[in-house]
């Protein structure tokens, strides 16, 4: 699914109108099979649908790890790493009050399925855990 900042694929993880968040498990033109954490999946339209804003909790929840938090007087600093295939890549956040900037491998993201598509182009085999 393409539409502004949705480019949606088998295996990202997108937000849905009830305000769950969920792993896109099939896709149709019309519709989006999402499976949540408990492993239930549901069918519902791709009007139901939101990209994900990258934050330290999903950041977190897809494997990626703290390494140092540093509060400045306008923002807040986040270095975190993943460890794909035995090598470590590394993550920068910047929090603003309204709103963060995010980095992966010195790409920028604005949502979590970015960050998924640039993981999968290292190891495409990735799968991510919400639980």
């Amino acid at each position: 699914m393409t539409d502004s900042n949705k480019r949606y694929g088998l295996g990202h993880i997108i937000g849905v109108r009830e305000g769950d968040v969920g792993e896109i498990v099939g896709m149709t033109l019309e519709t989006v099979t999402v499976r949540y954490k408990d492993q239930e999946d549901t069918t519902v339209s791709w009007n139901s649908t939101y990209p994900v804003p990258v934050s330290v909790e999903m950041m977190q929840k897809i494997g990626f790890s703290i390494i140092k938090k540093q509060d400045l007087p306008h923002h807040t600093e986040y270095l975190m790493d993943i460890k794909i295939n035995g090598r470590f890549y590394s993550s920068k956040g910047i929090l603003l009050k309204d709103r963060s900037i995010w980095s992966f491998n010195n790409v920028s993201a604005r949502f979590i399925h970015q960050i998924q598509s640039l993981i999968w182009i290292i190891e495409p085999k990735t799968e991510f855990n919400l639980s």
